[in-house]
């Protein structure tokens, strides 16, 4: 009755008993407290050892994103598509997605990757000050970094009001986000929400 008109399903009648027991309340970050429609801020791209052109690593960027449904990969490929330079076309071959890290190809004997910096460069990456607390996506490959997008979701209008009447009731809230600790800080800062765990991929999250 009153749960289905808010789009909620209830499959046994003990679920709705044990909401009285309820202490804590766990939160994915996109799409729940943000609207899940990122947007790209800056686009940097590196000639690199290769010296490849503008249009061949807006191109490598654009095949690599289109093979994911990620958010973050169609904030990229909305951006690309839209830019003024149009991007080369690339033709991949032993496309792989880890979910929630990033895609790979091969490309002339090369494997690109696009993604998280960890996924994409193991470790070596050092970010600059101008981009914390943005969602970072890199290409890069052996040689290293090609590309950083700088990206942002916004907040929903009412999720400091609803994190606040939540706390009220006594529950404490966790944040669970794929994103790094730096980008769902900023959710202490506008909405009050002060423990969440950053880094997991999808499977983490249960």
């Amino acid at each position: 009755g009153q749960l289905a008109k808010f789009g909620t399903l209830v499959t046994k009648g003990s679920a709705i008993e044990n909401m009285a027991n309820v202490t804590h309340i766990v939160l994915d970050k996109t799409g729940t407290l943000s609207y899940g429609h990122l947007k790209v801020l800056t686009a940097d791209f590196v000639a690199g050892s290769e010296r490849m052109a503008d249009k061949q690593l807006r191109g490598l960027s654009l095949a690599l994103a289109s093979m994911s449904m990620h958010p973050v990969s169609k904030a990229i490929v909305e951006y690309l598509v839209s830019a003024e330079t149009i991007p080369e076309r690339v033709a991949l071959s032993d496309v792989y997605e880890e979910a929630g890290a990033g895609v790979s190809a091969k490309v002339s004997e090369h494997i690109y990757r696009l993604g998280h910096p960890d996924f994409v460069v193991r470790g070596q990456w050092q970010e600059p000050a101008h981009l914390f607390g943005k969602t970072v996506c890199v290409l890069g490959n052996e040689s290293g970094v090609l590309a950083v997008f700088a990206l942002e979701d916004r907040l929903r209008e009412d999720a400091g009001a609803a994190v606040g009447q939540l706390q009220e009731q006594g529950y404490q809230l966790i944040v669970l986000s794929g994103d790094r600790a730096a980008v769902v800080q900023r959710l202490w800062e506008e909405c009050g929400i002060t423990q969440f765990q950053a880094g997991l991929n999808p499977a983490q999250k249960y």
